[in-house]
């Protein structure tokens, strides 16, 4: 009983079910398998169950691609022509690139997205990045390569090796317009002339035993230039440079001049002082073997110095024969005889309170008067000499009596009052030199 009940219940809820749904469709053929379960069959397509179509990487990366050439926002000013992104959104499809013109960051947005938030941020945050760079740049941040850093503990050897080779004086590092065009790690650790000056001292006494293996090694000639002079501030210096060829590579040479050291002069400047103290630099470097001449002015003293250095016995050094006097400076010094008559400029009177500058003057003038007068003096010549030259030269002046006379009258027809008075003045200096003959 209980299970035809059940069975009539169950064939009423069949029968309500489809008078309720009477759009169904008919009845269809039974399907079942032999197995008892239903085969997959496929409804015909209609437009109410498609869904919606989606486009292509490339149509969407097209269409992203005509709203960035329209401009619709002024944030893809700061960007590149979009490309396809190599990362994908949420829904696996690949995202729209926008390259930065200022940084080259890829800024990935989903094609899904069309707000332009991103972009306007990471090209605002670019745009306050380069404005800020613009008053500390770098030649590196220009592109250009191997400037580097500058580490601060070789600014003070980095000063120092300038002003010694350039021959600059150590407050020019201090001059503003200096200080434009240097480096912001040098112009922040940039030493006192104080300290310029110290450093040379350290960087010469470093390389002092390297230098001279340099000359040990040397095959060839060695020379010697010497001069003494007063510094502004009032110190007597001997200077000794050495002179040589070195080889730059093969077959070939350049000639080299090296300091080799700046003495600070205690006593008077005589020819036997300065003998001793250039033996002592020659011999601490340990090349009096090696030198073949000396190059100075033609003071006496210098004169005195070399017959000193004769009696050390060096090998090659052999006197007065290998002396070498600077034309330049003889020269310098007979000009400045000829223009004394002319006269000299005022100088500016010392104060009380300078009182090196009255040293300077008082001490400077007369010894290089003396010094001048010296070196330009004629040597003495003897009675037999005097004659010789009286009777070679007057046949010539009697020949050439007429010529000079004309060319006088010539030349004087030209010049001015000033420019006659001048050669006037020449004319006696002459004739108190041949005087002294």
């Amino acid at each position: 009983m209980r299970s035809t009940w059940k069975r009539r219940k169950t064939n009423t809820s069949l029968e309500s079910s489809a008078i309720s749904s009477p759009t169904n469709p008919p009845d269809r053929e039974d399907t079942s398998g032999v197995d008892g379960h239903e085969a997959s069959t496929s409804e015909p397509v209609t437009p109410s169950t498609t869904q919606a179509t989606h486009k292509t990487d490339e149509e969407e990366l097209q269409r992203a691609r005509q709203i960035y050439a329209n401009g619709g926002s002024s944030s893809y000013k700061s960007y590149l022509t979009p490309e396809l992104s190599t990362q994908l959104d949420k829904h696996r499809r690949r995202m729209i690139a926008y390259p930065c013109r200022i940084c080259g960051t890829h800024i990935n947005r989903p094609t899904s997205d069309s707000s332009c938030s991103n972009l306007k941020k990471h090209a605002d945050g670019c745009t306050k990045k380069q404005n800020d760079s613009n008053d500390t740049k770098t030649l590196a941040s220009l592109g250009i390569k191997g400037t580097g850093e500058i580490d601060a503990r070789e600014v003070a050897q980095l000063c120092a090796v300038w002003c010694a080779e350039a021959a600059r004086p150590f407050s020019a590092l201090v001059d503003e317009s200096h200080q434009a065009i240097l480096h912001p790690t040098i112009r922040k650790h940039l030493p006192s002339r104080r300290d310029v000056s110290r450093d040379i001292h350290m960087l010469y006494s470093a390389i002092q035993e390297n230098y001279k293996g340099v000359l040990k090694s040397h095959t060839g000639a060695l020379y010697l230039g010497v001069d003494a002079w007063q510094s502004p501030n009032g110190f007597d210096i001997l200077g000794v440079v050495i002179y040589r060829l070195a080889d730059i590579s093969s077959g070939q040479s350049t000639l080299e001049a090296m300091p080799l050291d700046f003495v600070r002069l205690s006593q008077r400047h005589t020819g036997e002082y300065l003998a001793e103290t250039v033996r002592l630099i020659v011999e601490k470097f340990g090349i009096q073997q090696k030198i073949c001449g000396i190059v100075s002015d033609n003071a006496s003293n210098n004169e005195v110095m070399v017959k000193e250095l004769k009696k050390q016995k060096w090998d090659r050094f052999k006197g007065e024969g290998q002396w070498v006097r600077c034309f330049a400076h003889v020269l310098n010094l007979i000009a400045q005889a000829i223009l004394r008559p002319f006269g000299t400029p005022k100088k500016k009177k010392a104060s009380n309170n300078d009182p090196t500058s009255a040293q300077d003057d008082s001490s400077g003038s007369e010894s290089d008067t003396e010094d001048a007068m010296e070196q330009i003096r004629p040597p003495t010549l003897s009675p037999e000499m005097k004659i010789q030259a009286q009777v070679t030269s007057t046949p010539m002046m009697l020949m050439n009596r007429r010529t000079p006379m004309c060319s006088t009258r010539r030349i004087s027809n030209r010049l001015s009052l000033r420019e006659r008075a001048i050669a006037t003045q020449l004319k006696a200096v002459k004739k108190a030199w041949l005087n002294s003959v």
